[in-house]
C-alpha cells in the first residue's frame, strides 16, 4: 500500500506533466474559478459536466481562498505476471481530473496506490474451502487500507501547490474527491459487492440501479426505478444480513466505498463504475445484433417448408458480407473496425470482441446493396 500523498506528489514531480498544456480547467484564465469559459453547451470533458460544478459549491472552493477541486479518478484490473496467465495481480492505480484526456492516456499520468494479490493463490494458502464472498471481503478490507491515507487526507484539509496556468504560476489549495473508477464489468460488479451472476434467477442484475430481473424489458417501470445508494445497504433492524444481502442481489459485505468521499454523486460507487466499449458495446450491444439477425435467418416455425430458401439466404448474406468487407480500404478506413474475415462472418461465437462492429458494418452494406435487396 503506498500513501496517497507520496502518489499525488510523484505526479507532480514530473516536469513533463506540469506543462499547461497539459492541465485541462474550466475557467481559461483562473483555474479558482468552476465557470466554463468560453461557454460550452456539450459535455465533452470532465469539467463540462454538472458533477464538476455541483461539486465545487458543495466543498464551498473559495475563489478569494485560492481553492479549487481536483477529481481524483481510480484504475483497477488484473495483470497477468507469468507466461501461462495463471497467477494474476490486480493494481489500484489513481490519476488526476485536471489533467486533458490526452495526458490521461500517458503511463506517466498514472500512480500505483496498491497490489491486490491473487485471489486463487491466497485461497490455495487456506486450510478451509474459500468462497467467493471470502475473496470479496479481502478485496475490501485491502480496499480500506489503500484508501485510509486518502480520506486522512480530504479531512485533514487543502493541498497547496503551484499549478502553470494562462500564462503564469497560480498557488492553488487543491481539494479532492473521487470522480469515477476505471475497470471492466466483472470488476466493478465486485467493487459494488454484486452478484457475479447474470441470470434470471437473480433478483436485481444491475450494479445502477434497483429494476427488478423480471422487469428489466418494461420501459415504464426502468423509468421509475432509483439508483442505489449507500443508505440501500443499511439492514433493517431484525433482519438477518445474509436474508437482506440477498433480496439485493449483493453480498453481505462491508463496502470499502461507502464511507469514501465521491462528491456530488450521492450514489457513490454504484453510480461511478461506467461501463466499458467491451462487455456493453462489443460483447453486448453488437453481439446481440448479430446473433439474433442469424436466428431471423435459420430458424423457422415448426413444419414450415422453407428451410432450404432460410439457408440459402444465410449463405449469400454471409458470402456478399464478407465481400463488403474486403473491398473496403485499408489505407482511407483504418481508422474503422476490422471488415475483413477468413471465417464464416455470422458465426458469433468464433469472434472477439472487437472484430463484432465490423461485422455490423459488412451487414449493413450487404443489405444495402443491389445483390442484397435482391437476396
Amino acid at each position: 500500500v503506498r500513501p496517497f500523498m507520496s502518489a499525488l506528489w510523484s505526479l507532480f514531480a514530473e516536469p513533463e506533466l506540469m506543462q499547461e498544456s497539459k492541465l485541462s480547467f474550466p475557467n481559461s484564465k483562473n483555474p479558482h474559478s468552476c465557470v466554463n469559459d468560453p461557454p460550452v453547451r456539450v459535455t465533452s470533458k470532465l469539467h463540462h459536466g454538472l458533477w464538476w460544478a455541483n461539486l465545487w459549491h458543495q466543498e464551498k472552493c473559495n475563489p478569494r481562498k485560492k481553492e479549487m477541486l481536483v477529481p481524483v479518478i481510480l484504475y483497477m484490473d488484473g495483470i497477468s505476471i507469468d507466461s501461462k496467465g495463471r497467477l494474476s495481480l490486480t493494481p489500484l492505480n489513481m490519476t488526476l481530473g485536471i489533467f486533458s484526456t490526452a495526458t490521461r492516456q500517458s503511463n506517466s499520468a498514472w500512480e500505483t496506490m496498491c497490489f491486490h494479490p491473487d485471489a486463487n493463490h491466497m485461497s490455495s494458502n487456506q486450510s478451509q474451502h474459500t468462497r467467493l464472498i471470502h475473496n470479496i471481503e479481502n478485496l475490501h478490507r485491502g480496499l480500506d487500507a489503500a484508501l485510509s491515507s486518502f480520506k486522512a487526507q480530504c479531512r485533514s484539509g487543502p493541498v497547496r501547490t503551484e499549478l502553470p496556468w494562462n500564462g503564469e504560476f497560480h498557488a492553488v489549495n487543491m481539494k479532492f474527491s473521487i470522480a469515477f473508477v476505471v475497470g471492466d464489468t466483472e470488476l466493478h460488479d465486485k467493487l459494488c459487492c454484486r452478484y457475479g451472476g447474470r441470470t434470471q434467477n437473480m433478483n436485481c442484475i444491475c450494479r445502477h440501479c434497483k429494476c427488478p430481473t423480471e422487469q428489466l424489458v418494461n420501459g415504464q417501470c426502468r423509468a421509475i426505478n432509483d439508483l442505489w445508494t449507500p443508505s440501500d445497504f443499511i439492514k433493517p433492524h431484525g433482519e438477518s444480513t445474509d436474508h437482506f444481502a440477498k433480496k439485493l442481489s449483493h453480498h453481505p459485505v462491508r463496502n470499502a466505498f461507502h464511507d469514501v468521499s465521491f462528491g456530488a454523486n450521492k450514489h457513490n460507487i454504484h453510480f461511478a463504475t461506467p461501463g466499458e466499449s467491451l462487455h456493453m458495446h462489443q460483447l453486448g450491444v453488437a453481439k446481440r445484433s448479430i446473433e439474433s439477425f442469424r436466428s431471423q435467418l435459420l430458424t423457422q416455425p415448426k413444419g414450415d417448408n422453407r428451410k432450404a430458401h432460410r439457408s440459402h439466404g444465410f449463405a449469400i448474406t454471409s458470402s456478399m458480407a464478407q465481400d463488403c468487407g474486403q473491398s473496403l480500404s485499408h489505407q482511407s478506413d483504418r481508422h474503422f473496425p476490422r471488415v475483413r474475415f477468413s471465417s464464416t462472418i455470422l458465426t458469433p461465437t468464433k469472434k472477439e470482441g472487437n472484430e463484432y462492429p465490423g461485422i455490423i458494418i459488412c451487414l449493413v452494406l450487404a443489405l444495402l446493396c443491389s445483390e442484397g435487396r435482391r437476396a
